[in-house]
């Protein structure tokens, strides 16, 4: 690792875990996380039960402080009490993380690589990596083609938030995460506002994030394999609502990724009547969503 590279790896990293209701894999993350970066914040969003055990296990690692909230507040709202405790701490960086996801030896160096390597690094927001889902195993790159590691990054325009590495700078320049979105769709609304904002979001192409998303299965249509994220009716609901927001907010800032999202969200619908289990309340769910999403009504779900 070059010195620059190492300089900026031990300047100030912050990691924010948001936690709810984690099983053992925490404990391992944790760990697999912890000598890659300065200090760790674990923001717990109302765990109980043996998960509370858990926290209690994780908070006793050097370096890694636990936050618990009485409720859950949202992915948004716990993200924003990681950032703030970065922000009063004087980090400089911030790296989120969901609490199954899980680094890779080398990953947060690997990502300042992408970093140096970036002639226009005052306009990046965002590094995120490419992610590695185990149940199916494949991998995941938000850019228009498959992952390439002969490249050190590519451009995106939008990309999930766990594995994310962020100048603190740039939440002064464009806002925190809208807890309004409470989950789903935070994601990428940031991102959005990033690029409204004259900012880059770069893709490293050899840090890899092993991240599970939902409960995966594949199914074979005709001659396409097709991957189900089975996700709840509540979450349907508002992966609807949220996205049509970020719809209406962003489509004369990126409007091919608006119409590229439109499709995706039919594609799934037909995944769900095909594939997935509870349909019509999932249907029923989403339905409502776009109800609420059109006429504004955001926040946690009654």
């Amino acid at each position: 690792m070059c010195n620059k590279v190492r300089d900026l790896a031990v300047n100030g990293v912050c990691a924010v875990i948001i936690s709810y209701n984690p099983g053992d894999y925490l404990i391992s993350n944790v760990r697999a996380l912890r000598s890659q970066v300065d200090e760790i914040i674990v923001v717990d969003n109302g765990s109980g039960g043996d998960s509370r055990n858990i926290l209690d296990t994780v908070s006793k690692v050097e370096g890694v402080k636990v936050s618990y909230n009485n409720a859950n507040l949202g992915i948004a709202a716990a993200l924003n009490i990681g950032v703030k405790f970065a922000m009063d701490a004087g980090y400089k960086w911030v790296a989120t993380f969901d609490q199954d996801s899980k680094v890779t030896p080398g990953f947060i160096s690997s990502m300042f690589s992408a970093y140096e390597s970036c002639k226009y690094k005052d306009l990046v927001a965002i590094i995120s990596p490419v992610y590695y889902d185990p149940a199916i195993g494949k991998y995941c790159s938000f850019g228009r083609g498959k992952r390439n590691p002969a490249t050190s990054f590519i451009e995106v325009e939008t990309t999930m938030t766990s594995g994310n590495l962020i100048p603190i700078h740039i939440f002064s320049k464009v806002g925190l995460f809208d807890e309004a979105f409470f989950i789903d769709y935070v994601d990428h609304e940031f991102c959005l506002r990033c690029l409204a904002s004259g900012f880059k979001i770069i893709e490293s192409q050899r840090s890899v994030l092993y991240h599970r998303l939902g409960e995966p299965v594949q199914h074979k249509f005709l001659w396409k394999h097709l991957i189900v994220t089975n996700h709840n009716p509540l979450r349907r609901y508002y992966n609807t609502r949220n996205r049509i927001v970020v719809w209406e907010r962003y489509f004369l800032v990126k409007p091919g990724w608006v119409i590229r999202d439109v499709i995706s969200l039919v594609k799934e619908m037909l995944k769900i009547v095909l594939y997935e289990r509870d349909v019509a309340k999932k249907i029923f769910f989403i339905i409502k969503g776009t109800y609420h999403g059109f006429i504004g009504k955001l926040g946690k779900y009654p």
